[in-house]
């Protein structure tokens, strides 16, 4: 769940924050809510499975009590929230209680609830204010009367989900079996529980139907490809090459021809006196750093090798854990403070030479790193600390988010070390979530498909030009091609681009399952129409999926938000703008047609 929260934080740090597809800021660690566990401070009160938990000193302790059982849900007497006036609608569907999202908003960050769940008033890519649906789990919370608390005798979805339940001190956190919540004052002034971050979802996932491939020929185009430099659209935005950070179109980042084919990658665990590392750290991380190097090799289609080495001890860092906390993802002074601290200790214990990024991990279970912390080439910290041996381009360490199952360190680094050679976040990390977060690494490392779209390998030099069929646009009326899934090694044309200005292009890929997707039966492969914005680009949807209007969000990996099947599938259509795109047959490769208007 993504959100843009009001805080009054330096350029740069929003600059860092902004990089990373996480969850929102936090400012205290997680607890447990049971009688006896540790707790932060006296009297403070928590709801929580029907009971009222105070937090009470037990000699030198601040433990949790045994609680108090709430009778009945007619005893909670928390005001009611007052309703928000409803926003007007932008499209021809009715604007009711229960259907805000995409409406028109005017107050930046404003928060309404109604029957069907929480809205936040959020910038759209195209710089509008519009209502963004903020619970991830659809839960109703109820405006006209207070949320009552769970009873034995009447379940939610989830017996311990507690959003929008009463909450007693601002910015807490606590932690059931789902999810994980933090206190926030809503509109109305009073203190709730909202939810920040899911670890699985309760609900049972939508059951996909199979999707049925035939076995079909590749055949070349009806028409020869206009010259490729046609489809090379220039960045137009204030990032990319004008500021040498991150790109979204062409040209790519020059720092990136420099960079060596192979990157190494050290793996080094750090722990403290008071947090010491397991024994045997390495099965966690073993796969990971192999679906890693796996997943560059294949998307660069062999261009780009990750190595890696690894300390195979623990490396103590002086003072203790709490000396490296680090708020949330982005948080400055703590990124450059974090940096400062642990680079010189691991520099002395660990031959860094030869090596381009730094991979940490801490103890499992620790508190210290809630999201993660990262920094990279082009950013202060980096600049100002680097390695005696060698040039550092970055560091990332996955924090306590990434301990989930479902919740993987690979597509972690991957999607890190990808900003660092200089693509750029597909939409807002924080803000609206459209399907082309859970299409593209580089949208959500936690999405469904773990691709990185035709696009991004086009404009970093991952594909062919012979792989890339740029559509002469003059005099076409009808043209056929035969599509080579992206995952796939045969050889063909792998991406189509349509330029429609000199700012903006329809792009189509085709894409199938890999190793590197959710384990999600019947998951569908199929055409991917979308379009690029030059003017849009880091933290923007310069990338924006076009599919049916019909289809309905279906898929999801165990926690995370739901999307719908966008992919085009044998006998479905899209138009955008004047040309529409059909898809005639779906097996062995995807046939399309493309007709203009």
């Amino acid at each position: 769940m993504r959100r843009n929260l009001a805080r009054k934080i330096p350029i740069l740090a929003l600059a860092i924050g902004l990089l990373v597809s996480l969850t929102p800021s936090i400012s205290s660690s997680a607890q447990k809510i049971t009688p006896g566990a540790a707790c932060k401070s006296v009297n403070s009160k928590v709801t929580f499975k029907n009971k009222v938990y105070t937090c009470q000193k037990k000699g030198k302790k601040l433990v949790w009590s045994k609680g108090v059982t709430v009778k009945s849900a007619s005893s909670n007497t928390n005001p009611t929230p007052a309703p928000s006036p409803t926003p007007q609608p932008t499209s021809t569907q009715p604007a009711t209680p229960e259907n805000l999202s995409s409406q028109v908003c005017t107050k930046e960050n404003e928060v309404v609830r109604n029957s069907v769940g929480e809205f936040w008033c959020l910038k759209s890519p195209d710089g509008q204010l519009r209502w963004s649906q903020n619970n991830i789990s659809n839960q109703p919370t109820p405006t006209s009367s207070p949320t009552p608390l769970p009873t034995s005798t009447a379940k939610t979805k989830s017996e311990d989900e507690i959003h929008g339940q009463s909450c007693t001190k601002e910015n807490e956190r606590i932690r059931n079996s789902i999810n994980e919540f933090r206190c926030l004052r809503v509109p109305t002034g009073e203190l709730r529980w909202n939810e920040v971050y899911r670890f699985r979802n309760p609900i049972p996932r939508p059951s996909l139907p199979p999707i049925n491939y035939v076995v079909n020929q590749y055949a070349p185009p009806k028409m020869p490809s206009a010259p490729i430099q046609n489809c090379k659209i220039q960045e137009n935005s204030d990032q990319g090459a004008k500021r040498g950070d991150l790109a979204s179109g062409f040209p790519f980042m020059p720092r990136f021809e420099s960079y060596p084919k192979t990157i190494k990658m050290a793996l080094v665990p750090i722990d403290f006196s008071d947090l010491v590392g397991e024994k045997d750290f390495r099965p966690r991380v073993n796969s990971q750093m192999q679906m890693m190097s796996d997943w560059f090799k294949d998307v660069s289609g062999g261009r780009l090798t990750v190595e890696w080495v690894v300390s195979e001890n623990w490396i103590r860092l002086p003072g203790v854990s709490n000396d490296y906390f680090v708020e949330f993802s982005g948080a400055y002074p703590d990124t450059e403070n974090f940096w400062k601290k642990v680079l010189p200790v691991v520099d002395s214990n660990f031959d860094l030479s030869g090596v381009q990024t730094v991979n940490f991990i801490l103890p499992f279970n620790q508190k210290i790193i809630y999201e993660s912390v990262q920094s990279f080439s082009f950013l202060s910290e980096m600049k100002k600390y680097n390695s005696s041996k060698t040039k550092l381009f970055s560091f990332a360490l996955a924090g306590e988010v990434f301990e989930a199952v479902h919740n993987p360190y690979w597509s972690y680094w991957a999607h890190e070390f990808g900003h660092e050679i200089g693509l750029a976040h597909v939409g807002s990390s924080r803000g609206e979530v459209e399907p082309m977060n859970g299409l593209d690494l580089m949208g959500n490392q936690g999405g469904p498909y773990r691709e990185l779209s035709g696009w991004l390998r086009f404009i970093i030099g991952w594909l062919d030009d012979s792989q890339v069929y740029c559509q002469e646009t003059n005099g076409l009326t009808s043209n056929e091609i035969s599509l080579v899934p992206l995952s796939d090694n045969k050889n063909g044309i792998k991406l189509v681009v349509i330029p429609t200005s000199s700012e903006s292009a329809i792009v189509i890929d085709s894409r199938r399952p890999t190793k590197y997707s959710c384990d999600i039966p019947n998951m569908p492969g199929g055409v991917l129409v979308y379009t690029y914005d030059a003017k849009l680009s880091n933290q923007a949807y310069f990338l924006k999926a076009y599919f049916p209007a019909d289809r309905q969000p279906t898929i999801r990996c165990e926690a995370g938000v739901t999307i719908p099947d966008v992919f085009l599938h044998t006998g479905d259509s899209v138009q955008v703008g004047a040309y529409k795109i059909t898809v005639t047959s779906s097996g062995t490769f995807d046939q399309i047609t493309i007709t203009k208007n």
